[in-house]
C-alpha cells in the first residue's frame, strides 16, 4: 500500500467533488456556550478522501475539541450537496479547490478551511487512465482524432488532469472527444469499445486492472505539482466569519486525524476503516493506491494548480486572490 506523507482531491475522487451551481447564502447559527459541545453535520460519500473524518470520530479528536458530529448520507447530487453547505444545512463538508473558485465567481460564498487529499508527485497512482490490451501505447497515442475518452465528467477533475497529462506527454488534447462515463462504468465501457480509455480513481481502478483485459497507461495526477489539493474541506463563508472557534476546533480535529493516519503503526487499523466506511473490500484497498493525505496548502502550488484548469476549460477565470478562497489560517 501506498504510504502517505505529511505534508489532500476521485477522483480525484472526483465524483465526489462538489459542483457548485445557484445555492443561497443562510444565516449560520451561533456558537455553543464556552464549554459546551457544538454540534456540527457533515454529507459523506464512501470514498477514502473521507477517512479523516472517520478517524477523527474513532480516536476522539472531534470529542476532545468539543464538536459533536453527525454524519449524514450525502444527497444524490454533489450540487445539492454543495447548496445544502452553502445554506448552513450542513455546517462543513468535502469539495475541490477548483469548484470553490467556480462558485465564488458565482457568487455562491464557500471557503477551503482544511486540507484532506492532495495529489503525490510523480509517483501519484491514485487515478489511472485505463485502455484495452490492444489500444494505445501511452497517452500520446491516446490523443488522437477518433479516440473517446471516458471521464468523470466534462470540465471536472478527472476531465482536466487527463488532458494535463495527455498534453504533457506531447498529445493533442483537442484531438480527442471526451465522454461522461461514471467511475463504475468505466472498464466495462472500454472492454466493450464504447470509449477507447477511460479515467479511474481507486478503489476502481485496481478493481478493473485485477479483473483483467485492460492496462494502465498513464497517472493523470503525476501530472501535477505535489501537494496540490484534491479534496478538502470547506464550509459557508458566513460560518467560518461567525464561528471562528468551532472551525478551528474542526481544523484541530482533522489535523489531529491526517496526523494519526500518516503514522504507518496505524495501516492495519487504517483498512479496517476503510472496509468498514466504504464497503471496498480490504484485498482491493491494500493492492491500490490510497490517496496522499495532507493538511498543507501552499499559495503558489495552489495557483498553479488553478491555472492548469483555466487553460483547459474546467475554471472560467482565476480568482483575484488565492487567499480569498481559503478561511483564515487555512492556507499555508
Amino acid at each position: 500500500m501506498k504510504r502517505i506523507k505529511t505534508r489532500a482531491l476521485t477522483a480525484s475522487a472526483a465524483g465526489a467533488a462538489m459542483l457548485l451551481t445557484g445555492c443561497a447564502g443562510g444565516a449560520p447559527a451561533p456558537e455553543s456556550a464556552p464549554g459546551a459541545p457544538t454540534s456540527i453535520s457533515i454529507p459523506v460519500f464512501p470514498i477514502a478522501d473521507f477517512a479523516p473524518v472517520w478517524v477523527a470520530i474513532e480516536q476522539g479528536y472531534f470529542e476532545e475539541n468539543l464538536l459533536d458530529v453527525a454524519l449524514e448520507p450525502a444527497p444524490p447530487t454533489s450540487a445539492q450537496s454543495a447548496a445544502l453547505i452553502a445554506s448552513g444545512e450542513f455546517q462543513f463538508g468535502v469539495s475541490s479547490v477548483i469548484n470553490v473558485a467556480q462558485g465564488q465567481s458565482q457568487g455562491i460564498e464557500l471557503v477551503v478551511v482544511a486540507g484532506s487529499t492532495d495529489t503525490d508527485g510523480p509517483d501519484d497512482q491514485y487515478l489511472g487512465t485505463i485502455v484495452r490490451e490492444d489500444g494505445p501505447e501511452n497517452l500520446a497515442e491516446l490523443a488522437r482524432s477518433g479516440n473517446v475518452i471516458g471521464v468523470n465528467g466534462v470540465g471536472n477533475v478527472t476531465d482536466i488532469l487527463t488532458r494535463n497529462a495527455m498534453a504533457e506527454s506531447g498529445g493533442d488534447v483537442d484531438a480527442p472527444d471526451y465522454q461522461n462515463v461514471p467511475y463504475p462504468q468505466g472498464a466495462e465501457l472500454v472492454l466493450n469499445g464504447s470509449v477507447t480509455s477511460s479515467t479511474l480513481i481507486e478503489p476502481f481502478l485496481t478493481t478493473a486492472l485485477q479483473a483483467g483485459g485492460v492496462r494502465a497507461i498513464g497517472f493523470p495526477g503525476a501530472s501535477v505539482t505535489e501537494g496540490s489539493p484534491n479534496l478538502s474541506f470547506v464550509t459557508s463563508r458566513d460560518y467560518a466569519e461567525t464561528n471562528a472557534q468551532t472551525v478551528e476546533a474542526f481544523r484541530t480535529s482533522i489535523a489531529s486525524a491526517i496526523e494519526w493516519i500518516n503514522d504507518p503503526a496505524n495501516e492495519e487499523a487504517l483498512l479496517e476503516t476503510l472496509v468498514e466506511n466504504t464497503g471496498v473490500p480490504e484485498s482491493a484497498l491494500a493492492a491500490g493506491a490510497l490517496p496522499s493525505y495532507s493538511m498543507d496548502m501552499v499559495a503558489a502550488v495552489v495557483e498553479e494548480y488553478l491555472q492548469i484548469f483555466e487553460t483547459y476549460g474546467g475554471l472560467d477565470a482565476m480568482p483575484e486572490s488565492v487567499s480569498d478562497l481559503f478561511a483564515d489560517g487555512a492556507l499555508g
